[in-house]
């Protein structure tokens, strides 16, 4: 009986045996384990994390078609094709480009800085009577200075020594317009062109008949007061001396050879149209 006992204490004690050993051999393939991760992320510690930045930037926004930009050596690209620049070097050329190409008809132009500001202006002869619009460019973008002459009895003058332009819209030169002068001098403010000097005398009355002679002249003014006639008279000679000695700008006019190739030299945005010709 006692034999069986110590069999039996003996089987108990191999069985408890061998499941410490087991439980033992567990713990230690877990620890090897362990260590194996934490080996692998000590390994990666040289590595630089990735940036929030860097990974919006690696992503393509969903809804934004992606484009070709312009390359260094500047090719034309796909981007430059579907928004392109103008040819135009300065934003007045620009400008003047479009407005021209707006006008209906017009006689010729010339590009030329005529009032000492650096920025060139567009005087474009508008009708060979003297009807001139003058363009000029400022930081509130463009400008035009309009002198309509009325038909062939006025006249635009450009005084090249001082700048200054002087325009007569109108010569009285019939009897129900007899005696009527308008002169206006304009100068250039650095920003704008104002009137510095003007004279206007109203239409009178002039009739000759084999037995009559009446000559009545109107109102006359200088710089807006009214003045005598003889008053007038010094003051209309001064003008029309200036109106004498000096001439219209040297406008290239459509029907020279030269204008098309003077005209995109000046303005690169400049259409030269077919009914130009």
């Amino acid at each position: 009986m006692r034999n069986r006992f110590t069999a039996l204490a003996l089987i108990l004690i191999a069985i408890a045996s061998a499941a410490c050993e087991g439980s033992a051999n567990e713990e230690q393939t877990s620890s090897e384990a362990t260590s194996s991760v934490l080996s692998q992320v000590s390994d990666s510690s040289d590595v630089s994390p990735v940036s929030e930045t860097e990974a919006e930037e690696t992503e393509a926004p969903a809804d934004e078609p992606e484009t070709e930009s312009e390359t260094t050596d500047g090719s034309v690209t796909e981007a430059s094709l579907t928004e392109p620049e103008d040819s135009c070097e300065y934003e007045w050329q620009h400008a003047y480009a479009e407005y021209i190409n707006d006008l209906d008809f017009y006689q010729g132009f010339y590009i030329d800085d005529i009032n000492g500001d650096d920025i060139p202006e567009a005087v474009i002869e508008v009708n060979p009577f003297g009807y001139t619009i003058i363009l000029y460019y400022n930081d509130n973008g463009l400008n035009e200075l309009e002198l309509a002459t009325m038909s062939d009895w006025g006249s635009v003058s450009y005084l090249a020594d001082t700048k200054q332009i002087l325009f007569c819209p109108f010569h009285g030169h019939t009897w129900g317009t007899f005696g009527n002068e308008e002169y206006y001098l304009y100068d250039w403010t650095g920003t704008e062109y104002t009137v510095s000097a003007s004279i206007y005398r109203e239409s009178g009355t002039f009739v000759d008949t084999s037995d009559r002679h009446i000559e009545e002249y109107g109102k006359a003014y200088i710089d807006g007061e009214e003045v005598d006639n003889d008053t007038f008279e010094v003051r209309l000679a001064e003008f029309m001396e200036l109106e004498q000695n000096n001439g219209y700008f040297p406008a290239v006019e459509l029907r020279d050879e030269s204008f098309e190739s003077y005209a995109k030299e000046k303005l690169p945005d400049y259409i030269m149209r077919s009914d130009d010709y």
